[in-house]
């Protein structure tokens, strides 16, 4: 009897010890031309109700020559982002990566996984327009412009299909990436079109209205019955999921899920963006509200991450790089006034402020106890150099990883941090540049300084 039981207690030693192995995901590999620290970052729906802190656990430790090794549990299948490359992580998996920053289509994949992964490089990236690809694949008519949105992305339907031994699931989610990135570019054609051709004037109206009757049927057919919130793992889909919505008008207990999430999404956007604890304190009833226990305990989590830091603490130091490479500590400007305008090469809006920001500091460039800092955050150090070098960017300069600046919720930009004379914070959700709100704030603290 005891050897029976002995042998019990190993086997369901050993069956234990295998499900967390069936479990564990490992990667090593090597990475090029990236930043300083990097992260295996979550891309599901569940990350986007999340602060960046939340993916610290997946931290790539690389060293001098670019090498790292990586593993974690996992429970179930779900993508995931190294720099530019989207990837699709399974329980078990285990892959050796060789990943270049600055060309995502080079990227190699060996091992348990590397199937999906290799399909995943040609990913249209939504913030780019999908398809659009940040206007390169904009037509000089409409219609050609159109039609050839269409016939990427039949090719990209006829590279999945030509891909053996995918996962079942997998092939369904990236079926309906391809649709969901087509209702993506359709949203940002009409503008890029516009841009690219430099329409200005009533000709802007005259090409509004010829899109829209091109575009008005396919938004129609590629939404309708486009109900699945296994879908919401998919970023192109997440981000059209209000015009998802609208074009299918019929309750539903799919629909109701969808909203669910979409409700979720906009509590965190909205608390995201709150300066100071009692106005985060009033989202508590909302977060209550939302029916899925997963969204609403990740809100709660994001909720009390941001009450441990806001208007009136003392600000967290960072330690951020100049041109040269030099370290710059936040430190260094304690005693000032400190505004901080946070912004990337790749954002079409900060690049709009900039000349309000430097209207600023050429006003106040005589007062000593004013420091504006430009704080980029670009994930390519070469492409931000290039930037200030070529425009002579003036002032501070500074670049940083935004996960280094954590407690300042950085997700949206442009952003104004303000920093007050005694180096506590006084706006971390400030006015931009261009608002005379800013101006405002900067004289009334110039005036109590003044007093001092």
């Amino acid at each position: 009897m005891k050897i029976i039981i002995g042998c019990l207690i190993l086997f369901l030693g050993l069956s234990s010890k295998a499900q967390v192995n069936r479990n564990l995901v490992k990667l090593s590999g090597h990475l090029k031309n990236f930043p300083n620290r990097e992260w295996v970052r979550s891309d599901s729906e569940i990350s986007d109700l999340q602060l960046p802190e939340a993916d610290g656990e997946r931290e790539l430790i690389v060293d001098d020559s670019g090498y790292f090794s990586i593993q974690f549990n996992l429970t179930k299948a779900n993508y995931y982002r190294i720099g530019s490359n989207a990837l699709y992580l399974s329980p078990g998996d285990s892959m050796v990566l060789e990943i270049d920053y600055k060309s995502p289509l080079k990227a190699t994949f060996r091992g348990m996984g590397s199937q999906a992964n290799l399909y995943l490089k040609k990913t249209p990236f939504p913030q780019s327009g999908s398809y659009i690809d940040g206007g390169l694949n904009i037509k000089s008519t409409i219609k050609e412009s159109i039609d050839y949105i269409l016939l990427l992305s039949e090719n990209r339907a006829s590279e999945l299909k030509a891909v053996k031994h995918l996962d079942k699931e997998f092939r369904k989610l990236e079926t309906a990436r391809i649709q969901a990135d087509l209702i993506n570019s359709f949203k940002y054609l009409a503008g890029v079109f516009i841009k690219n051709n430099k329409i200005q004037g009533a000709g802007v109206n005259d090409t509004l209205k010829e899109f829209n009757q091109f575009l008005q049927p396919l938004f129609k057919k590629n939404t309708s019955n486009f109900l699945n919130v296994d879908f919401l793992k998919l970023d192109a889909y997440r981000s059209n999921i209000s015009r998802i919505l609208y074009y299918n008008s019929q309750e539903s207990a799919m629909k109701d899920k969808l909203i669910d999430w979409e409700n979720a999404n906009g509590i965190f956007s909205e608390m995201s963006k709150m300066n100071d604890r009692n106005a985060i304190k009033e989202f508590f009833p909302r977060i209550e509200k939302i029916q899925d226990s997963v969204y609403r305990s990740t809100l709660k989590e994001s909720y009390y991450s941001m009450l441990k830091f806001g208007i009136g603490d003392l600000a967290h130091d960072f330690i951020s790089r100049d041109i040269n490479g030099k370290e710059i500590s936040l430190n260094s400007f304690k005693g000032k006034l400190i505004v901080l305008d946070v912004w990337a090469t790749w954002c079409v809006p900060c690049l709009q402020q900039m000349p309000y920001f430097d209207a600023l500091r050429e006003k106040y460039k005589d007062h000593p106890n004013i420091a504006f800092i430009s704080l980029s955050i670009d994930d390519n150090k070469a492409k931000w150099s290039k930037k200030v070098l070529a425009d002579q960017l003036k002032g501070t300069q500074l670049i940083i990883e935004k996960e280094k600046m954590k407690d300042y919720r950085i997700s949206g930009i442009p952003r104004t941090i303000i920093i007050d004379e005694n180096y506590k914070i006084f706006e971390l959700f400030g006015p931009r540049p261009s608002d005379k709100e800013l101006k405002a704030i900067i004289e009334q603290k110039i005036s109590s300084l003044q007093r001092l």
